[in-house]
């Protein structure tokens, strides 16, 4: 099961201070991208946008994702 939205781990895996290797090869495309758009100047709207962008991955992707759950938030 994956953390609520609201929980401040989204918010540090968009901005790079929770740090892991994902096992899950679409995932990890898709926190290279959401890097590269922080990193090009990202207001907090944006940021708040890919927060609820990873969060829609993880809900939509989450029986393929139970090994990177674990690794993230456990």
């Amino acid at each position: 099961m994956i953390p609520p939205k609201t929980d401040p781990r989204w918010r540090a895996m968009v901005e790079g201070r929770l740090v892991f290797e994902p096992s899950f090869l679409a995932l990890k495309f898709l926190l290279q991208r959401i890097h590269i758009r922080l990193h090009s100047n990202a207001q907090e709207v944006q940021i708040d946008e890919m927060v609820n962008d990873l969060y829609s991955f993880f809900e939509k992707y989450e029986r393929f994702l139970s090994d990177d759950i674990k690794r993230a938030f456990f």
